[in-house]
């Protein structure tokens, strides 16, 4: 083995390869040695002997050999150990490779991929993963949580925004997902951060919880958050409010032994939800506002979402007005006269919309004067004959709808196409859109849906012009 010119191959990487050297091409062997022949610098003859000189003098970083720098190795070794004084134990590489993006560049280190390789090769005495490295062993554990709680300070509380500043080696990104994810960081009224850790509840206060909870499922098959007696609790943690304090007690106190779902609490996974929840309340009123159910719903699902209201309402109750439902015992429905009635202004058709039905003077009297509330409420729960189709399965308050025969297989959006195609009118967005709002069969002119609709249409038409279906 020739001896080997250290020094010199270490000025040809320098000086001829800062971008590094590519071991596995041949070219590259052959302009180094010319280099070097330029340089009066002896190389050995055999490629592998070069091959690891060069390496020796360098640093393999994804593929390429780049010129070892110890003014590098200083300023990336120094930042390490500034953030070490600081008692961090996760790093993660692309927030450390933002702070050291002169120095790096600098050296044609570029990308991520290779200053994770450049820390693996130069820093062996940290722990690394394929995100972040750590001054301990810290393998199974959740290294974003455990630094959030690293670094809280002295009070319950702590803004989202303190805690990135707080927190500058870990992305924002994580930060936030923790905090959005983990239970034992809730959320506030004011936007701040409170820590589970710091949550205040006597055994006593958990234990009557839970006989209250276990009391309600057994009477009536769930319990709302709520109704929980936890004044004491919501007292002295008042920096929670809202859902905020809800969550905090069923993660402390009930978690494990009831089910939620919203503010509901059930004693096993059954299928109640807010919607059930809704039907007992509306099933135990004998007359009943579409108000009252609203802020019910807000009350036990922290939100009010219309179409659990009306489906819970419709499904127990009869609509008799905009926003008044009542009891069945209320009304007596004649339902195979009614039945009768609807047919005949149906004329062998097989739907119509709600509103086609201009006038109730043939309805025979059924305790409340007829109107279309009444008639919807009737076709969804009492007609032997027809059934109610709404566009997407929804109730309004605005009468949108069709009767149909029961049975018929079709799509609310077929019932559309088959409509539009019997009238006799050219098939643009605008005419059809035009003429589905001003005859019930929808809300609205302009549906995103309406081009699909209207090539079905179209296909009707060519079949059969004129179809009555």
């Amino acid at each position: 083995m020739q001896n080997i010119n250290h020094d010199g191959v270490k000025l040809i990487l320098e000086k001829y390869f800062p971008y590094g050297f590519n071991r596995k091409l041949t070219r590259e062997y052959k302009l180094f040695r010319f280099h070097a022949g330029e340089e009066n610098i002896t190389l050995p003859d055999d490629d592998s002997e070069l091959e690891q000189a060069i390496t020796d003098a360098g640093i393999y970083l994804c593929g390429m050999i780049l010129p070892f720098s110890k003014e590098l190795e200083e300023s990336v070794g120094g930042a390490i150990q500034k953030i070490m004084d600081t008692k961090a134990e996760a790093v993660f590489y692309e927030q450390l490779m933002k702070e050291l993006t002169p120095i790096l560049n600098a050296h044609n280190i570029y990308t991520l991929d290779m200053f994770r390789e450049y820390l693996h090769a130069r820093f062996d005495m940290l722990k690394f993963t394929d995100e972040y490295f750590t001054f301990h062993d810290m393998a199974g554990r959740n290294i974003v949580h455990e630094e959030i709680k690293r670094i809280w300070g002295e009070g319950n509380t702590m803004p989202p925004d303190e805690i990135i500043k707080r927190l500058p080696y870990i992305p924002p990104a994580r930060i936030k997902a923790c905090l959005t994810s983990n239970p034992d960081f809730i959320p506030t009224a004011d936007g701040t951060i409170f820590l589970m850790t710091r949550f205040i509840i006597t055994p006593q206060e958990k234990q009557n919880i839970i006989d209250f909870v276990q009391r309600s499922c057994d009477s009536q098959g769930f319990a709302s958050l709520v109704n929980i007696p936890c004044e004491s609790v919501k007292y002295k943690n008042y920096e929670l409010t809202g859902n905020g304090i809800y969550t905090a007690i069923f993660n402390t106190v009930l978690k494990g032994k009831f089910y939620r779902q919203h503010r509901i609490l059930t004693a096993t996974k059954s299928k109640l939800d807010i919607t059930g929840v809704l039907r007992n309340y509306c099933r135990c009123r004998h007359e009943c506002t579409v108000s009252e159910v609203e802020d019910y719903c807000r009350e036990v699902a922290d939100g009010m979402y219309m179409n659990w209201v009306l489906t819970a309402l419709y499904d127990c109750l009869v609509r008799v007005e905009v926003n008044k439902f009542v009891s069945d015992s209320l009304l007596e429905f004649d339902t195979p006269e009614i039945d009768r009635v609807i047919q005949l202004i149906m004329k062998g058709r097989k739907f119509m919309p709600l509103k086609n039905i201009a006038s109730f003077s043939a309805f025979p009297f059924c305790g409340r004067k007829w109107n279309h509330y009444i008639l919807e409420s009737f076709c969804y729960r009492f007609s032997e004959a027809y059934e109610l189709k709404l566009p997407g399965g929804r109730f309004t308050s605005r009468n949108i709808g069709v009767i149909a025969v029961k049975g018929l297989n079709l799509s609310y959006d077929e019932i559309l196409a088959e409509a539009i195609a019997r009238e006799r009118f050219d098939l643009t967005e605008e005419r059809a859109g035009q003429f589905l709002l001003s005859n019930g069969y929808a809300g609205k002119s302009k549906l995103s849906r309406l081009p699909a609709i209207l090539k079905v249409a179209q296909r009707i038409r060519e079949a059969s012009q004129n179809v009555l279906i």
